[in-house]
């Protein structure tokens, strides 16, 4: 758990509807400091009181969230919150969804082995 990402969450005012504040809240309660995290889907739906299929369109809405299918341990899936763009969260800037980040590139630290 990061509190530092907890934190990021809570203050980014860009995100106003409350099923994307709950899984980034979620999220960031797995998070490391560095906003990547890899809980199941079913626990992590369930964690955020939505079904799967909610969690699929919520997610989906989550342009400042990137997925990596089944780079996590046992297969699961790796997210990353954008800490940069939680933190320009104030000006109300939305990223589209589907834009990925490169690893290792603007700041970003690379997954760990």
């Amino acid at each position: 758990m990061s509190v530092r990402v907890i934190d990021a969450v809570f203050r980014c005012a860009a995100i106003t509807d409350r099923a994307e504040l709950v899984v980034a809240l979620a999220l960031a309660d797995w998070s490391d400091d560095y906003g990547w995290s890899y809980p199941s889907r079913d626990v992590l739906a369930a964690k955020a009181r939505l079904t799967e299929r909610g969690l699929r369109k919520v997610m989906k809405r989550m342009g400042y969230v990137e997925v990596r299918e089944g780079a996590g341990p046992n297969g699961t899936n790796q997210y990353r919150l954008d800490l940069a763009w939680l933190a320009r969260g104030a000006g109300g800037e939305r990223r589209t969804p589907g834009t990925r980040v490169t690893p290792g590139g603007n700041g970003v630290p690379p997954i760990r082995q």
